[in-house]
């Protein structure tokens, strides 16, 4: 989700969901192409609501009704599930709380996440770099290489502050998982987006994985 963006016209959010939330203390924390995120009062996560449009609807299936998601919330409901599959993953944010919802005659999926911070700058343009190289599938000890002897003294510093953070071990699964997501990627033809502003992390320094596609 990137940030400040403005909702497409494929994925709308009724501004009154915004002023009931808004009402009972939530906080919005950004706005991106095809959801919204609010700091929730009470619990400290953030709740993001991922908007309606075209295919999104509820039809009668055997006279009961059936929640039909568009294609931007099959995504992301796809990649809350991926996480919770792979919840031992260090690097996957932690969601709760996955639901769908009817505002009036339109359907919306809400889903609660872990709250996560900014990471530092350059630590953000290095991690970036790094995920594009997995994009590539360049081999680990090649990224690692570019990274250790790097001639950019304020890539190698930065090189440095994150492999302090991590270990090796670690370091292979945070690559890794970004390879992975792109072979998801190219299987169900989506667009790899994951940039720097996708990658967040805790409190304690470890980067987390946002967001990572787009239609």
């Amino acid at each position: 989700m990137k940030i400040n963006q403005i909702i497409n016209e494929e994925s709308h959010i009724d501004p009154g969901i915004i002023d009931a939330l808004k009402k009972k203390g939530y906080k919005q924390k950004g706005r991106g192409d095809d959801a919204i995120a609010f700091l929730e009062p009470g619990t400290g996560q953030i709740l993001k609501i991922f908007g309606t449009g075209d295919g999104a609807d509820v039809v009668k299936k055997n006279g009961k009704p059936q929640t039909n998601f568009n294609e931007h919330q099959k995504m992301a409901y796809y990649w809350s599930k991926y996480c919770d599959m792979h919840s031992d993953n260090k690097f996957l944010p932690k969601f709760s709380g996955i639901e769908s919802f009817h505002w009036g005659s339109s359907v919306y999926l809400q889903i609660r996440q872990e709250r996560l911070y900014d990471l530092e700058k350059d630590q953000k343009r290095t991690i970036e770099s790094m995920a594009m190289m997995a994009r590539r599938k360049v081999p680990f000890e090649t990224m690692n290489e570019k990274y250790t002897n790097n001639n950019y003294a304020d890539t190698r510093a930065s090189w440095k502050q994150i492999k302090e953070k991590i270990d090796d071990k670690d370091l292979r699964l945070f690559y890794q998982t970004m390879i992975d997501i792109a072979n998801i990627a190219d299987q169900k033809n989506w667009a790899y987006d994951l940039h720097g502003d996708n990658i967040m992390m805790r409190r304690d320094g470890t980067p987390v994985i946002l967001d990572p596609w787009a239609l």
